[in-house]
């Protein structure tokens, strides 16, 4: 039994005696050699793991930008709702009615000569001791003009039909832009 403890310690301690006693020797004959060849796969597996990491941060970088360009968006939209229903309620804005909306939306369109042209608010009718004068009709939406798209079509779900001929209007007598005027085309069919 002894005899077979004995042969089963020996290759272990031949393995031991290799890996620190000839491997050594070798590596200080042979490090001419294969030092080169360590150096340069280690630099190529530095440079790989570099090119990972910075691919890494940029698409990081990319997703936290529109994820907080999406937030900020949002809040915008949001904070313009707000004012328009506290401008509403106070009475800064007047409530919406089907008359002004049916009034404008014809004349707008009609006078919609290139997308490009940026024109004031859709104007009501009034009469005044005989006179007829153009009063601007305010948007349901408070600083219309300075939202994006993106925000504007997020607000367009709580507003009225009239509400939303108005918005139709100016949008397609100013800026003209699809995404807003096919939102408020499925909310209106």
């Amino acid at each position: 039994m002894d005899e077979q403890a004995n042969e089963n310690e020996l290759p272990d301690l031949e393995q031991l005696a290799d890996l620190l006693v000839y491997a050594p020797i070798g590596l200080l004959y042979e490090y001419q050699n294969v030092l080169p060849q360590l150096i340069k796969r280690g630099k190529s597996q530095v440079k790989l793991a570099r090119i990972v990491g910075q691919f890494a941060v940029k698409q990081g970088s990319k997703q936290v930008n529109r994820q907080s360009t999406q937030v900020a968006e949002s809040a915008l939209g949001l904070l313009a709702n707000a004012l328009t229903e506290l401008g509403s309620t106070v009475g800064l804005a007047p409530p919406a009615t089907a008359t002004e909306d049916d009034s404008t939306s014809e004349t707008d369109s009609a006078a919609e000569t290139t997308p490009e042209v940026r024109r004031s608010p859709p104007e009501s009718a009034s009469t005044e001791s005989g006179q007829t004068t153009r009063e601007p009709v305010p948007l349901p939406i408070a600083g219309y003009d300075d939202l994006t798209a993106r925000s504007i079509v997020g607000l367009l779900d709580d507003l009225t039909d009239a509400q939303l001929g108005r918005v139709r209007s100016y949008e397609a007598a100013n800026r003209n832009r699809k995404t807003v005027l096919s939102k408020i085309e499925r909310l209106t069919a």
